[in-house]
């Protein structure tokens, strides 16, 4: 019997370390299992918010970075050939509508209107004579025609030498800054020869944003969009959408695609989009600067 007992205790006494040894091997994957499982359950609600977020934003709002300041570009140049005789601006200035940028040697145009203001006089005084004899029947009316003819085109002569000497002052026709400067005192100009680049103020820029043909089936003049501008890391401004151009900017191009031939590559077009900058910091949006544009639909 004492055997017997014996014998169960040593069976029990090999038993615990080999039940321990198990417990050892298994409770670890349990435990990495649960972490694994807790994990899972994370991604997947990570995942879900992310995912719910993404859709909320491709229904409420589009944004691209391909978007730049554009403004006026006036180009300044003559109507007639002459040399210069004065330049009042310099590069980079600030000028009003009206105020006088260059003027041209006038004094060939000043003795062309005195002798057409000459001829005027003469034709003037042929034609009150002109006008009494018929009254009187003194003359026919063909005569009386063709002296009337050439008072009107001496008239006409001489309002032309007039608007030449007109145009040998340049004038600004819109408020704007002067660049590309390229003419100076002495200078001998031909008409159509470019003078300046008169760049419209500040005040009047806007947004010209390019989005994919993908992108513009919910932009509509009148929404709102938020503006950053790479030139500034702070501070928002707020604009709003003022047309959608009717092509894409290919097109326009000077050298647009031909889609006809073999050698066919589809690529996303851009359409712009010009939007009005409403308010923001008191900065300056200097033309050509880069910005990213947010258009919202609700």
């Amino acid at each position: 019997m004492s055997n017997v007992i014996r014998f169960k205790r040593k069976e029990e006494v090999e038993e615990k370390p080999v039940q321990t040894h198990v417990q050892s091997l298994i409770r670890p994957e349990s435990k990495n299992n649960k972490k694994l499982y807790l994990i899972s359950i994370l991604g997947i609600a990570v995942a879900l918010v992310l995912g719910v977020r993404w859709y909320w934003l491709a229904i409420s709002e589009v944004s691209t970075d391909n978007a730049y300041v554009e403004t006026e570009l006036l180009p300044v140049n003559s109507r007639i050939m002459g040399f210069v005789k004065a330049v009042f601006v310099e590069e980079n200035q600030l000028v009003k509508k009206g105020m006088k940028l260059l003027e041209l040697d006038h004094s060939d145009v000043n003795i062309e209107l005195e002798y057409k203001e000459a001829r005027l006089k003469k034709a003037t005084k042929d034609f009150e004579r002109a006008e009494r004899l018929f009254k009187s029947q003194a003359i026919s009316k063909s005569d009386y025609e063709m002296i009337e003819t050439n008072f009107i085109a001496m008239q006409a002569d001489r309002d032309g030498s007039k608007l030449k000497l007109s145009f040998t002052e340049i004038i600004a026709q819109t408020d704007g800054i002067i660049a590309k400067k390229s003419v100076h005192v002495g200078q001998f100009i031909q008409p159509g020869q470019n003078l300046f680049m008169l760049v419209g103020s500040y005040e009047n820029n806007w947004v010209r944003a390019n989005f994919k043909e993908t992108q513009i089936q919910k932009i509509k003049p009148g929404q709102k969009v938020k503006l950053k501008f790479d030139a500034y890391s702070e501070g928002e401004w707020e604009g709003e959408v003022v047309e959608i151009y009717p092509s894409s900017g290919s097109i326009l191009s000077l050298l647009p695609p031909e889609n006809a031939t073999g050698n066919f590559t589809k690529v996303v077009q851009r359409i712009p989009v010009k939007i009005a900058i409403k308010s923001g910091p008191p900065l300056v949006l200097r033309a050509g600067t880069s910005a990213h544009a947010t258009v919202y639909f609700k």
